[in-house]
């Protein structure tokens, strides 16, 4: 009985530091988010001339600041997706994909790595 117990003990103490877990990376992702859109907005800012003309160079700077942003951006999505999933509140949309169009987002990802 007393093993049945301690048993029971352990299984509810795992279970509290999953949700403290989720909870934590959910709050981390979600307040991560704010900064990282703000850099979006200065950059596209930045990229549209508002604050002076930019060289070739700079305009390839800043494009590559904003494929890191994209991929930050996913990163953080999927630590809220993991948060949703463990707390059993994931929304799943299922849609068709056109797969030129994730070729697409892939080569401008890997094709300036390939280049480096």
């Amino acid at each position: 009985m007393r093993l049945f117990a301690a048993e029971r003990a352990a299984r509810a103490e795992a279970v509290r530091a999953t949700r403290a877990k989720s909870e934590l990376l959910a709050k981390v992702s979600h307040e991560t988010r704010q900064p990282v859109h703000a850099t979006i907005g200065w950059i596209e800012t930045l990229d549209m001339g508002l604050q002076g003309s930019l060289t070739d160079a700079q305009r390839d700077a800043l494009r590559r600041v904003k494929q890191n942003q994209a991929r930050l951006l996913t990163v953080l999505n999927d630590l809220l997706d993991m948060s949703s999933i463990e707390a059993g509140t994931l929304a799943v949309r299922i849609e068709n994909i056109v797969i030129a169009d994730v070729m697409d987002v892939v080569d401008s990802v890997i094709a300036p790595l390939m280049r480096e």
